[in-house]
């Protein structure tokens, strides 16, 4: 055991709060290229990290004898992330304020600077665990960030230019990576090469590579994905069908809707469902399976919703000659209205429908929000649609219940929530503190949509938004802490985009 790792387990028995380092062991801490100006605490934590690795494993520190790599330099017009906001991000990975890392990339860009590097690898291991963040990420790693993602093979995958020629020995995400990026220049190729290994593939691989052909099918992969939707594996079979139904005029897309109309009439602006006395035998061929649905559905039921999350939510404006809140209105109405509602939800999303989305607030349905489909509607809506509606909706409550529509698209969707709508909604929490008297779970869920507010809401509104609380309340001490901690999210956020504008 070495002299400084005994100095160390002495300071530490001692207590960091009474401990007082001599200046031979001061000299020695300073020596390991510790962070000195810390506490007392965190640099013995630290040294202890440093020293008692060699210890461990009975051996020093090797010395590396490979040609270190050539230095990288940053490109014209790059500009480093100032400490300031270095220190910021810190804060918002360490998960203190983990909603923030858009907004903090999104001012990051606008003033063309560049992430700092040590944060760059645990920034890339999160976006490999999270492809949908590496779009926004790529735009301000810099030069820097894109040689040291080419250092690491996992990491080399999000930045590399997707190579056909890797396709028989590529796994599943990289597979997938070349399918999406080659048919955008050569949509029978990509076909070709998914058929050069499909015999061998997993059927879950071949349901994933078909899915990446949704954005781009059309006629010519047509008689590919029929042969796919007779596949023995039934994944194999929805994925192929879900892409055919959205090619127009399809066979497939076209025997659906035969099907899914012959059910539905509109009986003076009524909704009427009349279920097949069998189902068509030939269903399986399609993708569609007669097999009992989720909440006890039964075989026909289940084979109708199937069939309305495979047609694209705008023919039936047009069959209907009415609008997405008049069709949804009507099914509400409908018995088994849940699983019909559910596949129209899922036809929403599956077609990017985002009429359809900002329908589906109006009928209030629980289960379509709280479900799976909640967060992907949500994610449909526009800027302006989410504001103009729930503002609409705000007007009409004094208090929003748990279960409404509003409570869950305030907190799943991203935009940024206009001032009138941050400023309505908490003066009417404001008022059902001053005039509540006994605390109950009626208003639980306030304490997420304050914690979403702390990130939406335009920073600009901080003073506004610390008035007319009422602290004389009897249930202002059960509130307190949420409020405070929305607003120092909001003085966080403001202090982040501060600090990047004075970069000049």
């Amino acid at each position: 055991m070495t002299t400084l790792w005994r100095d160390l387990a002495s300071l530490g028995l001692l207590g960091a709060d009474r401990a007082v380092p001599g200046q031979a062991l001061a000299r020695k801490l300073a020596g390991l290229n510790l962070d000195m100006d810390t506490d007392l605490g965190e640099i013995l934590l630290n040294a202890a990290a440093v020293v008692r690795l060699p210890v461990r494993v009975r051996t020093g520190i090797l010395p590396f004898e490979g040609r270190l790599p050539e230095p990288v330099r940053t490109d014209a017009g790059e500009r480093p992330c100032t400490p300031k906001s270095a220190r910021h991000l810190s804060d918002i990975i360490s998960g203190k304020y983990p909603l923030a890392l858009e907004e903090f990339i999104t001012v990051l860009a606008s003033r063309k600077m560049i992430l700092p590097d040590e944060q760059l690898p645990g920034l890339f291991d999160q976006c490999i665990r999270d492809p949908e963040l590496w779009p926004r990420i790529r735009q301000v790693v810099g030069s820097k960030g894109r040689w040291l993602s080419a250092r690491n093979p996992e990491w080399a995958a999000l930045t590399d230019e997707p190579d056909p020629q890797r396709w028989p020995d590529a796994g599943k995400k990289e597979r997938i990576a070349i399918l999406l990026n080659t048919r955008q220049v050569d949509p029978a190729g990509a076909l070709a090469l998914m058929q050069s290994t499909w015999s061998a593939d997993p059927p879950a691989d071949r349901a994933a590579y078909l899915g990446a052909l949704a954005e781009s099918a059309g006629p010519d992969d047509e008689p590919f994905l029929a042969e796919c939707a007779q596949d023995r594996r039934k994944e194999v079979r929805q994925a192929a069908t879900a892409v055919l139904s959205l090619i127009p005029g399809s066979r497939v897309s076209t025997q659906l809707f035969d099907w899914a109309s012959g059910c539905i009439t509109l009986n003076k602006s009524r909704i009427e469902i009349r279920l097949p006395a069998e189902i068509p035998a030939d269903s399986a061929d399609f993708g569609i399976l007669p097999t009992p649905g989720p909440k006890g559905e039964g075989l026909k039921v289940s084979w109708l919703r199937q069939l309305l999350a495979n047609i694209p939510p705008g023919k039936w404006e047009t069959y209907f000659q009415l609008n997405a809140r008049q069709i949804l209105s009507g099914f509400v109405q409908a018995k088994n209205s849940d699983a019909f509602l559910s596949g129209f939800a899922t036809a929403a999303v599956r077609f990017r429908h985002s009429t359809w989305a900002e329908s589906f607030i109006d009928i209030r349905s629980e289960d379509i929000w709280s479900g799976e489909s909640g967060k992907k509607l949500a994610k449909l809506l526009t800027a302006e649609a989410f504001n103009r509606k729930t503002m609409e909706l705000l007007r009409q409550e004094q208090l929003l219940a748990e279960g409404h529509p509003l409570t869950w698209v305030l907190c799943l969707a991203e935009h940024t929530w206009d001032k009138n709508l941050t400023l309505r909604l908490i003066r009417q929490f404001q008022e059902h503190l001053a005039t509540t008297k006994v605390y109950n779970w009626s208003s639980w869920h306030y304490r997420r949509i304050l914690e979403v507010a702390g990130y939406r809401s335009d920073p600009v509104l901080m003073e506004e938004l610390r008035k007319n609380w009422p602290v004389q309340s009897p249930l202002w001490q059960r509130w307190e802490a949420e409020v405070e901690r929305m607003m120092q999210t909001m003085h966080f956020r403001n202090r982040m985009i501060s600090a990047a504008n004075e970069v000049k």
